[in-house]
């Protein structure tokens, strides 16, 4: 299978992606990181990589930190699936993603049905916890 979207949305949406994974990159780089911390971590990843800030953030414990590290999760799964080919298809039932869908939330890895059943079934597990 592959992708829905013309070569052309493609693109577009790779910029899209891009631009707000820099834009979470210095978000968590202005609420945690300071230089002297990136000096003593010693990591060989880009500071500014989607994947150092992902495994920064799994450190960290508060809300903001776990918000902004998964978009960044987000982020990075639809740009693997761009290099794949499989951009723009749903990860449960493998239908296209409207493109509307993917305007208003370029990482979106379910089509509207399965994103519904995806959040009743996880609703109905919170419950149960509760």
């Amino acid at each position: 299978m592959c992708s829905p979207l013309s070569k052309q949305h493609q693109e577009k949406f790779e910029d899209m992606l891009s631009q707000q994974a820099d834009a979470l990159c210095k978000q968590a780089q202005a609420l945690h990181i300071s230089s002297q911390a990136l000096a003593a971590n010693g990591d060989i990843k880009q500071p500014n990589s989607i994947d150092h800030w992902i495994d920064f953030l799994y450190q960290c414990n508060d809300d903001a930190s776990f918000q902004i590290r998964r978009k960044l999760e987000g982020i990075a799964a639809a740009q693997q699936q761009i290099e794949l080919g499989l951009y723009g298809i749903c990860s449960d039932c493998e239908s296209p993603i409207t493109l509307e869908r993917l305007l208003q939330e370029p990482s979106q890895q379910r089509c509207g049905i399965c994103e519904a059943k995806f959040n009743q079934l996880s609703a109905s597990s919170k419950r149960v916890w509760l």
